[in-house]
């Protein structure tokens, strides 16, 4: 399975709409039928 590393902005473009959106909201759903989980580090 593929790891994506991902920033705040991706969080952002799941609810606005801008360049690279729909990419994301692919992804996102993709993740989402197989099941995934987030570690978050400071």
């Amino acid at each position: 399975m593929p790891v994506f590393y991902l920033d705040t902005s991706a969080l952002v473009k799941r609810y606005v709409q801008e360049k690279g959106s729909e990419v994301l909201d692919e992804l996102f759903d993709n993740l989402a039928t197989r099941g995934c989980g987030a570690e978050i580090g400071f």
